[in-house]
């Protein structure tokens, strides 16, 4: 998945209206939020490193949780 700095886009995995939303900011991390909170909902932010680790978490299983 190629994504532009600043446009968010839905979770590859989404389904019905459940989703999530990130929106990678360059090198000062990324942005997730409830996709039907889209306008002054709720923002994540991750740092770099720390969503790296986020999602090495989640695809090796060590968070729990089925794997992709």
């Amino acid at each position: 998945m190629t994504v532009s700095h600043s446009q968010w886009v839905k979770a590859s995995r989404c389904q019905m209206e459940q989703c999530v939303e990130i929106r990678m900011m360059g090198f000062s991390g990324t942005h997730v939020r409830d996709s039907k909170e889209q306008s002054g909902g709720p923002i994540l932010a991750f740092a770099q490193a720390g969503w790296t680790a986020f999602v090495g978490g989640l695809k090796s299983g060590s968070l729990g949780g089925a794997r992709p």
